[in-house]
């Protein structure tokens, strides 16, 4: 099949989905998912193409590759592009609204939030919004890419990993070569890019086909960085931890799924919403399930295994008496 033609069937795909409500997760197109990067609000989250560009795509092509609308003939591609750039401004608009969510969330121990600036002295919550709003751009970009491209998932990855060098130096720019976000420009770009892919290729965004194309985008790359880690002199904390204890860090959660994404944090956020519960105190309760579980490269960088241990452990006692949801 014609790949532009290909693109416009998935895209007509998921506009039908909307239209005729056939988005079964209600977890999954909701700005309180984890997938949708945000907690605030209700309403599902759903593309609002052009009208003109909607009906052209309901319409269908032609063996000609046109499509009438109207008095306008618009091409396939300029269909695709005009619905794929929507799709790709709310998801990487998710990805920024998150990055706000999770610096406003307090109180958090040890980490910048409103109250303080916690174990930092070169950050606060000013130099984090600085960061999300120097991102967002970059994050429409790798959902852009991912709906778009017409490459395997681990040349996708090669693709934004690119772009997510490009944010690095935006959010250093933005903040006075502070790194706010690091960590979670790998992060978020990967799940960007693979909501992206993931309505292109099924016409919505589902937890099974994120989780499926995060893999295929990830897993042999990072396996052989991994290998490589071990014969190369360390320059990251990520990479002192590996050569240091053996932690795989962020390569590693990537390789397993991010696990406690989906096992942890995923299942308190949906009993949250379940229960009505205060929307900060369900964002604290998902960080310390998280904290319970991760190997957190910052803190095994700078307290070591038995810190990490400690850590571990006194969130997990954290939750035993102040949980605001069942787990």
């Amino acid at each position: 099949m014609n790949p532009n033609k290909k693109r416009l069937r998935r895209t007509m795909m998921f506009l039908n989905a909307q239209k005729t409500g056939l988005i079964k997760d209600p977890y999954i197109y909701k700005p309180d998912s984890i997938m949708s990067f945000m907690w605030k609000g209700r309403q599902s989250l759903r593309t609002k193409p052009d009208p003109q560009c909607r009906r052209a795509a309901e319409e269908g092509a032609g063996n000609s590759g046109t499509v009438e609308s109207g008095a306008k003939v618009m091409s396939v591609t300029q269909i695709c592009n005009a619905v794929s750039g929507k799709i790709a401004v709310h998801i990487g608009t998710k990805a920024w609204q998150a990055l706000l969510e999770e610096v406003y969330t307090t109180p958090k121990p040890g980490l910048v939030d409103l109250y303080s600036s916690g174990a930092h002295q070169d950050m606060d919550v000013r130099t984090f919004e600085k960061s999300a709003h120097a991102l967002r751009p970059y994050f429409i970009r790798m959902a852009y890419q991912g709906y778009l491209l017409n490459c395997s998932y681990e040349e996708l990855f090669r693709q934004i990993r690119r772009t997510g060098m490009a944010a690095e130096q935006a959010m250093f720019r933005a903040t006075g070569h502070v790194n706010t976000h690091k960590g979670l420009i790998f992060t978020l770009g990967i799940y960007c890019a693979a909501a992206g892919r993931c309505a292109a290729e099924r016409g919505q965004v589902i937890e099974e086909g994120l989780r499926i194309i995060q893999q295929r985008m990830t897993v042999r790359i990072l396996e052989r960085e991994i290998a490589d880690m071990q014969e190369k002199a360390a320059v990251s904390h990520g990479e002192m931890n590996f050569q240091k204890y053996g932690a795989a860090g962020i390569r590693g959660e990537a390789i397993q799924g991010y696990r406690p994404l989906w096992e942890d944090a995923l299942p308190v956020l949906r009993e949250g919403i379940r229960q009505k519960k205060d929307d900060n105190a369900v964002k604290l309760q998902t960080l310390f399930a998280l904290m319970r579980r991760i190997e957190d490269s910052n803190i095994l960088a700078r307290g070591g295994p038995v810190t990490l241990r400690k850590v571990r452990e006194e969130s997990a006692a954290f939750l035993l008496l102040f949980c605001c949801c069942a787990m």
